[in-house]
C-alpha cells in the first residue's frame, strides 16, 4: 500500500539510455584490452627512416625516424647508422621502444651528402 505523500521516483529513460551506453563503452574498452593481453606477439619489426637533415654549425644533424611495427616492444635498442661511401659510423641507443610505436633520433655527421647511402643497422636489444 502507498502512502499518500509519498513519490514515486521513477528513473528518467535518458538516464537509461545513458547508462546503458556508458555500460556498453565500458564492456567494449574491457573486451579490446583483454583481446590484446592474450594474442600472440609478434617478433619485433623495426624499420627506419629519414625525418629531415638541418645544418649546425660546420655539420649535418641528420633526424631519422625508428618504428617498431612489431607486436612485442624492445628496451636497450643498438642502432648504427652510416653515412656514405665513407666509414664513418654513428651509433645510438633507444631506451624503450613500445609496440606499434615510434621514436625520433639525431645523428650528428660531417659527411657531404649524408642522405645518400645512409645505411641503418639494428644492432642488438633486450626484452624488457
Amino acid at each position: 500500500m502507498k502512502e499518500p505523500n509519498a513519490k514515486q521516483q521513477d528513473i528518467p529513460v535518458l538516464e537509461w539510455v545513458v547508462a546503458v551506453i556508458g555500460f556498453l563503452l565500458v564492456s567494449a574498452n574491457l573486451t579490446l584490452l583483454g583481446w590484446r593481453a592474450i594474442q600472440e606477439k609478434t617478433p619485433p619489426e623495426f624499420a627506419a627512416s629519414i625525418d629531415k637533415i638541418e645544418q649546425v654549425k660546420n655539420a649535418e644533424l641528420v633526424m631519422i625516424k625508428i618504428e617498431n611495427r612489431g607486436g612485442t616492444p624492445v628496451a636497450n635498442l643498438r642502432i648504427k647508422a652510416k653515412f656514405g661511401s665513407s666509414e664513418m659510423t654513428r651509433e645510438v641507443v633507444i631506451d624503450y621502444l613500445p609496440s606499434h610505436s615510434s621514436r625520433q633520433v639525431g645523428f650528428v655527421t660531417k659527411a657531404p651528402d649524408p642522405a645518400s647511402g645512409l645505411q641503418i643497422e639494428f644492432v642488438s636489444f633486450n626484452e624488457p
